[in-house]
């Protein structure tokens, strides 16, 4: 039952606070909604989501509130590495090793010999968005990828201590104030073509009129009374074609990403029924102050992407 929950805990990047969890796409404290590994300095608007080993690398996050992005110097971190065996989910790794004392796990290796293990778990960072150099170990030769879980300490706490110590304990009740969230990198070899992180393809919005295309960070302006749809379209470029292997390997069979858009927003509601009422194109209702909704985009390979902007009544 421990490791159940925070499995649970890691797969949504919720707060630990010991109650029923709140409507997922309604953002009411602090939340961790996604996370991505990128080339370090990369400026473009797809980067490679699958590195190779020694490749130096920065981490983005999406964390919001209530009120927008939440801001980071109110938080303490501690990234935790982990090898991945192939097909298996993220947070596995880590889930397997506890309990374990905190102050034996041992730094992350900064080496290149693919012929050493990596240590399981190991401390990357104590920094939110740390940059790093990706990790070469044996277990990525067979296909293993890397397992980072960040753990996070809003500013009830003076430090990240207590959660780290909670989750590697494999404590039922984690203290309040934690988040935690666990992303599995995919690796590659340097010269095999690796997947991208999605763009926002084509996202608009309606209101009684023609759809609008939004571009991120963009405030649309709505009529008093009218409900807003949101619609996303990937565009040719997010939509990779990528090859699986059937018949035991002996030949490839061509497939075709379907990104997918998940909607997050700061309040309102959401005009429709049942638990994924946040997937694909969504209606929404405004309060009078308006509110700031978010997609999350993902392709199904490990690839992830974000937008956001500002509904506001006219």
């Amino acid at each position: 039952m421990v490791k159940a929950r925070l499995s649970l805990l890691a797969a949504l990047g919720v707060a630990a606070c010991g109650i029923d969890l709140p409507e997922e796409a309604l953002l009411e404290g602090p939340r961790v909604l996604a996370v991505r590994i990128v080339p370090e300095e990369s400026e473009d608007a797809r980067p490679s989501a699958a590195l190779a080993p020694g490749t130096p690398a920065s981490t983005e996050t999406l964390i919001v509130d209530d009120l927008g992005p939440h801001d980071p110097s109110s938080m303490s971190a501690l990234w935790v590495a982990c090898p991945l065996g192939a097909g298996r989910p993220a947070f596995s790794c880590l889930q397997e090793a506890v309990p374990v004392d905190r102050d034996a796990l041992p730094a992350c290796p900064e080496g290149d010999d693919p012929t050493q293990p990596l240590p399981a778990p190991c401390i990357l960072s104590e920094a939110i968005e740390p940059n790093f150099t990706v990790p070469a170990f044996e277990e990525a030769l067979s296909g293993a990828r890397l397992e980072l879980t960040l753990v996070l300490a809003l500013d009830s706490h003076d430090d990240v201590d207590a959660c780290a110590d909670a989750l590697f304990r494999g404590d039922y009740d984690t203290p309040e104030g934690c988040i935690y969230t666990s992303y599995a990198l995919t690796l590659t070899g340097l010269e095999q073509p690796g997947n991208r992180h999605p763009a926002p393809g084509v996202i608009t919005a309606s209101a009684g009129g023609e759809p609008v295309d939004l571009v991120s960070g963009t405030t649309f302006s709505v009529p008093q009374g009218q409900n807003v749809t949101l619609a996303y379209v990937p565009t040719n470029e997010d939509t990779e074609s990528y090859e699986v292997p059937v018949n035991n390997g002996t030949s490839f069979q061509t497939l075709v990403e379907e990104p997918s858009a998940r909607w997050f927003r700061t309040g309102g509601e959401f005009v429709a029924d049942g638990p994924l009422a946040f997937t694909g194109d969504v209606e929404v209702a405004l309060p009078d102050e308006g509110i700031r909704v978010y997609a999350v985009l993902r392709d199904g390979r490990g690839g992830v992407g974000w937008w956001w902007a500002d509904l506001v009544p006219e």
